[in-house]
Formats: C-alpha cells, sequence, structure tokens
C-alpha cells in the first residue's frame, strides 16, 4: 500500500466524518469513546521447500479510541488502535536452517485503523448490530534482526456482531463485541531472513484470528 493510497484512505475518513459540504458538524458527529479487548490471533503455515513450520494461536490485546456517525440503521466507525499481538513466530526456530537459539518468543506489535460500516437495529436501549469493514495495520515492534521481513503495511478484514447498550445515567454506552479477522496481505515478504539465514516461502503468511472488543462511548 503505497503513501498516495494512504493519504486519499484518511482524506476520505474525514469526509465521511465531517459529514460532508451541507452538512453540519453536530449532525455529523454522533459519538467517540474508547476500546479495550482481547485478541486471539494465529498465523497461517509456512511452507518451505519440502518443510511446513506450524504455528499455535496466541493472546494479545488491543487499546485505543474511536469516533462513529451514523443515519438510521447504518453507522461509520473508525478508530486507532494499538495492537500487541503477542509472541505470532514462537515456533519460528524450527524451520530448517534456523539456528537453534534464535529467539522467536518476540511480541508482534502494529499501529491499526479500523474502518466499520454497521448495521444496526433501531431499538430504545439496547442495538444489535453486524459490522465489517477494512483493517489497515503498520508493524512498530521487533527485534532488529527480523523487522525487516515485516511488510511495511497490511490490510486485513474483519466481520463481527455487537450489541449496543445505553447507560443514560452514566452519560455512557457500552458495546461488547466478538469479531474475526482475517489477512488479506501477507504478514511478511515472501522471501525473508532469520539471523542471516535466507527463508524462501512457497505461500505468504497470512495472520487471522478472534477478538473480543468493548467499545465505550460517550
Amino acid at each position: 500500500m503505497n503513501g498516495r493510497t494512504i493519504q486519499l484512505l484518511f482524506a476520505l475518513i474525514l469526509l465521511v466524518l465531517a459529514g460532508g459540504p451541507g452538512t453540519r458538524r453536530a449532525e455529523a458527529i454522533v459519538g467517540k469513546g474508547v476500546t479495550a479487548g482481547l485478541n486471539f490471533a494465529e498465523l497461517s503455515d509456512v511452507q518451505v521447500g519440502e518443510a511446513k513450520s506450524t504455528y499455535s494461536s496466541r493472546t494479545g490485546y488491543h487499546i485505543g479510541g474511536f469516533i462513529e456517525t451514523g443515519l438510521g440503521p447504518l453507522g461509520l466507525r473508525a478508530g486507532l488502535l494499538y495492537v500487541n499481538a503477542g509472541p505470532l513466530f514462537n515456533g519460528l526456530s524450527e524451520i530448517p536452517g534456523v539456528p537453534a537459539d534464535f529467539d522467536d518468543d518476540f511480541d508482534v506489535q502494529f499501529f491499526a485503523i479500523p474502518i466499520d460500516i454497521q448495521y444496526r437495529l433501531v431499538t430504545p436501549f439496547v442495538k444489535p448490530y453486524i459490522v465489517a469493514g477494512p483493517e489497515f495495520r503498520f508493524n512498530t515492534g521487533a527485534p532488529d534482526e527480523f523487522k525487516d521481513n515485516f511488510q511495511s503495511a497490511i490490510v486485513m478484514g474483519s466481520a463481527g456482531i455487537g450489541l449496543k447498550i445505553g447507560a443514560p445515567s452514566m452519560g455512557i454506552t457500552l458495546a461488547p463485541e466478538l469479531r474475526y479477522e482475517f489477512g488479506i496481505d501477507s504478514l511478511v515478504k515472501d522471501d525473508f531472513e532469520v539471523a542471516g539465514v535466507p527463508i524462501q516461502a512457497t505461500e505468504g503468511q497470512d495472520l487471522n484470528g478472534w477478538v473480543l472488543r468493548l467499545n465505550v462511548g460517550f
């Protein structure tokens, strides 16, 4: 994803959240809030020649904020998250040729920009909804000997369900969500190095997993 694509994306987000020309800001911006939760992510297996490296699901967490706008049953939400995906590459040292003492127990970290489209049931206090949309991730943390293997930016997709619960006495809303996220781009380059050892994978590595999230709006 090149720089111009990212610039156009941000311009589109700002235009939609501003409500477009002729729309009053008070009508367009419905809410903002904070979000946090757990992610249970897993890398797809990597095939290196005749060998295969298999990875287990890892538990991580995320935290951030969001703004949202909506009209009737439709809603649009944009967020900015810090995502710690956990030690996704634990097991990398089992690939033939990789030194056995290579420390593969490092956490993979991202800044993420999810763009969510919601379809909500318009009910008084409890609003069930479905949500789907893209998520743009930028890698921010990995050991020096491995960080150059990551793609500079990746696109993921997500879909899920949620329940928006109003709490008028506290002036907030609570929205727990269950989501499934799936990789559209490979997390790492097809040809990468581990401790100076070149690895030529026959397929890219996708990042997939479940997410439990709580959004608190105010």
